[in-house]
């Protein structure tokens, strides 16, 4: 028979190996979900707009509030970043283009970019030139992951019958059914702020091409602000917020659900069939949030 000692030394022998094997998970477990989320944070997209940068003699204006944005942006290591407009106050200006190129060259340098024209840029050759518009149009789409984008130009005609509306039908008709479909333009279709720039035409026209084609998520600018639409299923974000000065709420809408005026920028980050938007300030305050699930 084992002497009761031997028994003793034995369950504390056997106790240290649970807790080592336990400790060994637990390790494990925690290293895992630091390599999930760097590896989530290398495939986060960003979206933003309305930076307006300008130069007023030697004085650089919304500096302070461009640099903030684009620091808070570099954080998370965008794999690409979509513009969503009025990217300089005037786009016949180079000097604007200089400062703005200044001012988020980390990005450009980067990430891939990709901008949409707003009506401050003026329909400017040196948006194209720039930053090389993808088969040298002004509208276009991309696929990242299983994101695809389709960026929409709304000062070219995109009325039922026109080249760009047709484009886009067929576009997002050829999509693949397991992709998440996302527009990028620069006129809100639903938004409280003051601007309401062809927003008749807007849901007219383009609409029911969203609906149609299950569109998850519309980016906009124009109104200077964080807003948060729903309608018939699709989220309408208005993020305009990278360094323009904030216009105020002028009215209530139905669809509205969440609105603030602060400097901010949208992520996108697809996990499996799930893609979660946040909008989050230069503070890194998390305001808004939604998520869209495929079948």
């Amino acid at each position: 028979m084992q002497p009761p000692t031997d028994r003793i030394f034995l369950h504390k022998q056997l106790f240290n190996v649970k807790n080592k094997l336990y400790f060994l998970i637990l390790l494990a477990l925690i290293i895992g979900s630091r390599n999930n989320l760097f590896a989530q944070q290398d495939s986060v997209i960003v979206v933003f707009g309305d930076t307006r940068t300008k130069v007023s003699g030697n004085t650089h204006l919304n500096h302070t509030a461009n640099r903030s944005v684009c620091k808070k942006i570099m954080h998370y290591k965008p794999v690409a970043v979509f513009h969503t407009g009025d990217i300089v106050y005037n786009g016949l200006k180079k000097n604007s283009w200089t400062t703005f190129k200044k001012f988020f060259a980390p990005i450009i340098d980067s990430s891939r970019f990709y901008p949409c024209y707003g009506n401050h840029e003026l329909h400017s050759k040196t948006v194209a030139i720039d930053f090389s518009f993808p088969n040298n149009c002004s509208w276009y789409s991309v696929d990242i992951g299983r994101c695809h984008f389709v960026v929409i130009d709304n000062f070219s005609d995109y009325s039922k019958g026109s080249a760009q509306y047709q484009w886009i039908e067929n576009d997002l008709k050829n999509c693949p059914s397991n992709y998440f479909r996302v527009v990028i333009m620069h006129l809100p279709v639903y938004s409280s702020g003051p601007h309401n720039t062809q927003n008749k035409k807007l849901r007219i026209n383009l609409v029911p091409l969203f609906e149609k084609y299950s569109v998850s998520f519309v980016f906009s600018a124009h109104n200077h602000c964080y807003e948060k639409a729903v309608a018939n299923g699709i989220y309408y974000i208005t993020t305009a917020g990278g360094g323009a000065p904030y216009y105020m709420k002028t009215k209530d809408l139905p669809e509205s659900q969440f609105f603030v005026n602060t400097y901010h920028f949208c992520t996108l980050v697809n996990t499996g069939n799930t893609l979660r938007m946040e909008a989050i300030d230069t503070n890194y305050h998390l305001l808004d949030k939604a998520e869209i699930s495929l079948p």
